[in-house]
């Protein structure tokens, strides 16, 4: 699971799994070694009722998450409609 915003980071073990930072244009070999970890993590919590547990946790942060972004954006875009 990736974290829905950047208003709202992946807790991990409570909304997804989190395996670091990574450059796309120059993958190392800890990269590789941390997504095979994580897919590890993922694969042993997948048919638990932790699992379960976890996707509740993230629909509830993607839902917080957009009402977070609308009550910021919102005043945002009242001002730059004023100012047109």
């Amino acid at each position: 699971m990736l974290a829905p915003c950047v208003l709202c980071p992946n807790a991990q073990g409570k909304t997804g799994f989190h395996m670091g930072a990574m450059d796309a244009s120059e993958l190392l070999p800890e990269d590789a070694e941390a997504m095979a970890s994580t897919v590890g993590r993922a694969a042993r919590v997948f048919s638990t009722p932790q699992y379960k547990e976890m996707v509740v946790n993230c629909i509830s942060q993607v839902r917080a998450c957009a009402r977070n972004v609308q009550s910021l954006r919102s005043p945002l875009c009242r001002r730059r409609l004023a100012a047109d």
